[in-house]
């Protein structure tokens, strides 16, 4: 039985990830033996899937040129004006773009990723002998939702724009490809959820250390709490009980020169034995070497075992630096793709608005209420990455600071001396994500991304403006000369 339930518990974090790699496994993303995990629930190369990532990368890739020009071509997208032309095409080709960065950065990071994962599991079961219990159904749960959700989403949203425009059957039935165009979204999504997971598997570590914090120092104000009730209750029974008071009570009967007596001999005891290296709960570990001291301090056995979750903490911080390094790059792409999608859904938007022609793969635009539903997805997909990026740093960062509170509530010279020099250690476990250096994934990012989409939104529509005025001009100058020959020509005839 103890076997069986180890194994559950080491199995944990790959049975919570066991949909999305289904998902991912047959979407062409994951470079990884579909048996192997099925049996095993671990990670292990494989030749054919990385030969089926390579058939889905030039697959997908192919289908989406040919989709997207024969649509153009069909629907005339060459009358567009120059501006909105070079748009569209960088926008157009950034799509596939992320998807062969996903698929390629996934076969290229397989053993970074089986690393991560074993060191993820690892550190879950070192938690676990130290009584830090973890729970991932909830990461299970937000990771299920997710994928279902994003691949729901883009499969409506593709279908509405597919179907309000074709108002025939025979339209409908010559544009069926418009669908593979939903492809490389499909999977940048489902890669974007894998990033999410493993990050958030690195915060559930983190909260878990943190919540052990909290519960230790709630322990120890506990027995504080007693301590100064038996102090209270000695001193007003005896004149005698002066010997349990605190140290800056003693310091003050001592400048008052009163010398406290000598308490009455304490009955002879056996000697305790102390109890199992590894106990049952946190106030066991604490009444061990807490509630038979007059003065409030803590022993080795505590310091020890802060000693072993500061270095777990540290392996955490390592594991999500790994992560980092393997999506950062995506991270770059997906906010470059997230900034220019929104700022050109909104740019066409304006000219479906205004009467202006709008190339074919955005004719979302045309429709206000499903350019809202497209700017809405492609922001929760950038929101989200970094959500979850920032809400684990600042996780991270608070370990220190629960560990401090823990002192305080102690109030040991020894306990003040470990913890500081765990706290330096603390200090220098820097986690931070970025996308490949250029910037940080928090929230700062996004007021940053928002600022930039609304400053070259005006400057778009500037540039827009001059470009009709002047083709105005231009037409206006072509009326009046063909008007001015128009009436010489009929002057010699009068």
């Amino acid at each position: 039985m103890e076997k069986m339930s180890g194994t559950r518990k080491g199995r944990s974090i790959f049975q919570s990830l066991g949909f999305l790699f289904y998902i991912s496994r047959i979407m062409g993303i994951m470079p990884f033996s579909f048996s192997h995990f099925y049996r095993e629930k671990k990670l292990r190369s494989s030749i054919v899937a990385n030969i089926w990532c390579c058939v889905v990368l030039i697959n997908h890739t192919l289908l989406y040129h040919f989709a997207t020009w024969s649509s153009s071509l069909e629907m005339g997208g060459s009358q567009n004006n120059t501006l909105t032309i070079v748009i569209g095409v960088f926008i157009i080709y950034m799509e596939p773009a992320l998807m062969v960065a996903d698929i390629i950065s996934m076969m290229v990071n397989q053993r970074d990723l089986v690393q991560c994962m074993e060191r993820l599991q690892t550190v879950d079961e070192k938690l676990r002998k130290e009584n830090i219990p973890l729970n991932y159904g909830r990461v299970r749960f937000a990771v299920n939702i997710i994928v279902v959700v994003a691949l729901a989403c883009e499969i409506i949203l593709i279908s509405f724009n597919y179907f309000l425009f074709e108002m025939t059957f025979e339209a409908v039935v010559a544009s069926m490809s418009w669908f593979l165009t939903a492809l490389p979204l499909m999977t940048n999504s489902v890669a974007r959820v894998w990033y999410i997971a493993l990050v958030c598997m690195v915060r559930q570590q983190f909260l878990a250390i943190n919540e052990y914090f909290m519960r230790t120092q709630e322990v120890f104000l506990e027995i504080k709490h007693k301590y100064a009730e038996k102090e209270d209750r000695s001193m007003a029974k005896s004149p005698r009980g002066v010997e349990i008071v605190g140290y800056l009570d003693r310091e003050i009967l001592a400048k008052g020169r009163i010398t406290p007596e000598k308490p009455p001999p304490f009955p002879q005891h056996p000697v305790k034995v102390h109890p199992a290296p590894q106990p049952a709960t946190i106030r066991d570990t604490l009444m061990a070497f807490s509630m038979n001291e007059k003065n409030f301090s803590v022993g080795d056995k505590m310091d020890k075992k802060l000693i072993l979750i500061c270095r777990l903490h540290d392996e955490v911080c390592e594991i999500g630096k790994l992560v980092n390094k393997m999506f950062g790059f995506q991270m770059l792409i997906t906010m470059a793709y997230g900034f220019m999608s929104i700022t050109a859904q909104f740019y066409f938007l304006y000219c479906g608005l205004v009467g202006q022609k709008i190339p074919i793969l955005f004719r979302n635009a045309e429709s206000l209420w499903i350019s809202c539903i497209f700017i809405a997805l492609t922001a929760c997909k950038c929101i989200s990455v970094i959500y979850v990026s920032w809400k684990t740093k600042t996780d991270a960062q608070k370990s220190g600071v629960h560990l401090h509170k823990i002192a305080n509530v102690v109030d040991e010279n020894h306990f003040y001396h470990i913890v500081n020099h765990l706290s330096l250690k603390l200090l220098n476990h820097h986690l931070n994500f970025t996308a490949c250096g250029f910037f940080d994934l928090d929230m700062t990012t996004v007021y940053a991304i928002t600022g930039a989409i609304t400053s070259y939104l005006i400057i778009l529509i500037q540039f827009n403006l001059a470009a009709q005025k002047t083709r105005s001009m231009a037409t206006n100058s072509t009326n009046t000369t063909l008007a001015h020959n128009a009436t010489t020509t009929e002057s010699p005839e009068l």
